[in-house]
């Protein structure tokens, strides 16, 4: 049970973060559009913008259903930052959903039957290893990246030499993920004693 809220932390983290993250971004430019259109500018009252239900979220979108022009990149670029950290939060757990279940789907598919043990380990053990080296790299960036958001926008303060070790971590562990899926040794296993003994062979 513990080994499974392991697994879950460290595969939902991240993507959990980035949603909230998402969120804090989604409020703070909300508070300033707000504050720029009615307090700075003047150009509507507090009352008047509750009543058009205005918000920052929607003008970008009407601006860029009437075509992208520069003003509306310039403006709305904050905006499509919230929705690629979003996306992105979704897609990594999208891909945490999907280790587990070929991780548990491979379990329950082979029980205690050798013969679909030995059909299925090797390819299930290279997907995961696959995915798991996508997974790092995209959990990497999304965590230095709402870190460094939440730091800069919160206490205008970011620790950039620690995120970049963070990322240059990541980008070493997802480099040893991808020769470990895609190099010459395989990993198997071994029944010797009725132990199971994990081993790596030269295929």
């Amino acid at each position: 049970m513990q080994s499974l809220v392991v697994l879950f932390f460290c595969l939902f983290f991240v993507p959990i973060l980035g949603q909230l993250t998402a969120r804090y971004m989604a409020n703070e430019l909300e508070g300033q559009f707000h504050d720029s259109i009615v307090l700075t500018q003047h150009f509507l009252t507090d009352e008047d913008y509750k009543q058009r239900q205005l918000s920052y979220a929607s003008v970008c979108s009407k601006m860029e259903a009437t075509g992208a022009t520069a003003e509306t990149k310039a403006i709305c670029s904050p905006a499509d930052e919230v929705a690629l950290v979003d996306l992105s939060s979704w897609a990594l757990g999208a891909l945490g959903v999907l280790m587990l279940t070929l991780i548990y789907g491979a379990r329950w598919f082979t029980g205690t039957n050798r013969a679909r043990l030995s059909w299925t380990f090797g390819f299930v053990v290279r997907a995961v290893m696959l995915l798991l080296a996508v997974a790092v790299l995209g959990q990497a960036a999304l965590f230095v990246f709402s870190i460094y958001t939440l730091e800069s926008m919160a206490i205008q303060r970011v620790h950039g030499v620690l995120l970049g070790s963070i990322a240059l971590t990541a980008i070493l562990a997802f480099w040893s993920l991808l020769r470990f899926t895609f190099g010459r040794t395989c990993p198997h296993f071994c029944v010797r004693g009725g132990l199971k003994i994990s081993s790596h062979v030269r295929a």
